[in-house]
């Protein structure tokens, strides 16, 4: 019997041992606090992250920057931007998708409009002029474009810009009324 409470109340002070020294710190400007192990903290260690690694902690959101500044740029760039971002934060957390804002007359459908799915954080740092978009792990970042024909498919950094409509007005050097059609256009995703 002896031998089995002496188990057990070890057992029990080793327990209290590694709760005690597994509770972080309440302040961190509080300087009174007292580490009650000898042994100073590891950093990097597994399961432990840093206050600096907030972003980076498996369920944490992630920021990237807002794209606003990139309205009607090729959506290629905006994509690839996009992709390297949320690449740098997690690998494959957040997935991309494109879809066609059918008001956004003025843009082809190889041009960045907006996006969806994630939340605007207008506040301007460092990275970002014009803010952050925050994503949640497991979530959809939808770009939008817009619903025009664009000067040459497939989509790339080239002719992404919608064809000119048709003018009634003559061409100068030849006389003649310009005409063209504007192809049957299906956007992709």
């Amino acid at each position: 019997m002896d031998i089995r409470r002496t188990i057990i109340l070890a057992a029990a002070a080793v327990a209290l041992t590694a709760c005690s020294t597994s509770i972080p710190d309440r302040d961190p400007g509080n300087t009174t606090t007292q580490r009650t192990s000898e042994r100073p903290a590891v950093p990097g260690a597994p399961g432990r992250p840093e206050k600096t690694d907030a972003g980076k902690v498996p369920g944490a959101p992630i920021r990237i920057p807002a794209f606003t500044e990139l309205q009607g740029l090729p959506l290629v760039t905006v994509r690839d931007l996009a992709e390297t971002r949320i690449a740098e934060e997690c690998d494959d957390c957040v997935r991309i998708a494109t879809t066609v804002d059918s008001t956004a007359t003025q843009y082809s459908v190889c041009q960045y409009v907006s996006f969806r799915g994630g939340q605007a954080d207008p506040t301007p740092n460092e990275e970002s002029p014009n803010g952050s978009v925050i994503l949640t792990r497991g979530s959809t970042l939808t770009l939008i474009t817009g619903p025009s024909a664009p000067q040459q498919l497939p989509c790339s950094t080239e002719g992404y810009l919608p064809k000119t409509s048709v003018t009634d007005d003559p061409d100068p050097t030849t006389g003649t009324t310009p005409t063209t059609s504007k192809p049957r256009v299906t956007p992709t995703s």
